[in-house]
C-alpha cells in the first residue's frame, strides 16, 4: 500500500478527515519551502502537495500565479523542488504529492521523472492538465515505483468520465469543488454534497476536494462530506504576506493547526439533502 493510501487508513480509523496543504515550491525560496513543509506536518497535515511552479499556469488563481512567478525568479525548477523533498523526507511523516503540468514531467523525461521521484521520495504526483485517456505512458513508469498518479474530477465531468477517474485515480480523487481557476471564494458551491454523493456511488477511494476552500468554517463544512480538504490559495497568500517576516513559518502554522481542528474526530457527514454551500 501507498504513504497515501496508509495515511487515509489510519484517518478513516480514528475518524479523522485530511488536510492537505498546498505550498508553491520555492515561494519565497526553496529553503523557507522546507521550513514551511515541516511546521505544516507538525501541525497537523496529513498530506502535502508541492506545486511545482511553470510558466504557464492555466489551472491557477492571482495568488498561486504570483507565487509561481516568484519561485521560478528565484530559480525553483523540477530538479529542484526534488532535492527539496529528498532532505524533507528525514523529518516529515506526511505523504508527498507533487503538483504539477505536464509539460515539465514529459520535458524531463518519464523514466527519469518517475525514478527521480521515487529516490526523493515522493508519494503522488496530481499533473493538472493531463487527462486520464492520456496518462498510460506516465503511470506505467509511476505505478511500479508505488507512486499514486491522481486524477481530478470536475462539476463538469459526465457520469461515463467521472468512472473513467475513479478507476485509473490512485491514493485519492481530487473532486474541484467549482468551474475556474484556484483561490479563495466566499461561499462554496451548494451542490458540492451531490457532486460528492455521485462520485462515491462509482468508488470506494478516498475523494479529496479542492479549490475555493480557505477558511476553518469552510473546511469543516466539507470535512462533513469528503475523505479529504485541499487548502491552497489561503495558505500560498499567508506565505506571500509574511515572506519577509520573522515569525513567517509560525504564522503558517498557527493557520494550519486551525484549519485542522475541525476535522479531528467525530468525522460528521452532512445528512441527506444538506447542502454545504449554505452559509459558506
Amino acid at each position: 500500500m501507498s504513504g497515501i493510501g496508509a495515511t487515509f487508513d489510519r484517518l478513516r480509523a480514528a475518524g479523522e478527515r485530511a488536510l492537505v496543504a498546498y505550498f508553491t515550491a520555492g515561494d519565497p525560496s526553496l529553503d523557507a519551502t522546507a521550513r514551511l513543509v515541516a511546521e505544516a506536518d507538525r501541525r497537523g497535515a496529513d498530506l502535502i502537495e508541492l506545486g511545482v511552479p511553470f510558466s504557464d499556469p492555466l489551472a491557477d488563481g492571482p495568488v498561486v500565479q504570483r507565487a509561481g512567478r516568484r519561485a521560478l525568479a528565484a530559480g525553483a525548477s523540477l530538479v529542484r523542488v526534488l532535492e527539496t523533498v529528498s532532505k524533507l523526507r528525514a523529518e516529515v511523516r506526511a505523504p508527498i504529492a507533487l503538483m504539477t503540468y505536464y509539460n515539465p514531467v514529459l520535458a524531463f523525461g518519464l523514466r527519469a521523472f518517475a525514478e527521480g521521484a521515487s529516490k526523493a521520495g515522493v508519494d503522488g504526483v496530481i499533473a493538472v492538465d493531463l487527462p486520464p485517456e492520456e496518462a498510460g505512458p506516465l503511470d506505467a513508469e509511476l505505478e511500479p515505483l508505488g507512486i499514486d498518479l491522481v486524477h481530478l474530477a470536475a462539476p463538469t465531468s459526465t457520469p461515463d468520465r467521472l468512472r473513467l477517474i475513479a478507476r485509473r485515480s490512485r491514493g485519492f480523487i481530487y473532486l474541484v469543488s467549482l468551474t475556474g481557476v484556484t483561490g479563495e471564494r466566499p461561499a462554496l458551491p451548494a451542490e458540492l454534497t451531490a457532486q460528492v454523493r455521485a462520485l462515491r456511488l462509482m468508488t470506494t477511494r478516498p475523494i479529496c476536494v479542492g479549490f475555493g476552500i480557505g477558511r476553518p468554517e469552510q473546511v469543516e463544512m466539507v470535512g462533513r462530506i469528503a475523505d479529504g480538504v485541499i487548502v491552497g490559495s489561503a495558505i500560498v497568500r499567508l506565505v506571500e504576506q509574511h515572506a519577509g517576516s520573522a515569525d513567517l513559518v509560525t504564522r503558517v502554522g498557527d493557520f494550519i493547526a486551525e484549519l485542522k481542528a475541525p476535522l479531528r474526530g467525530g468525522g460528521r457527514r452532512t445528512p441527506a439533502g444538506g447542502e454545504v454551500g449554505r452559509g459558506a
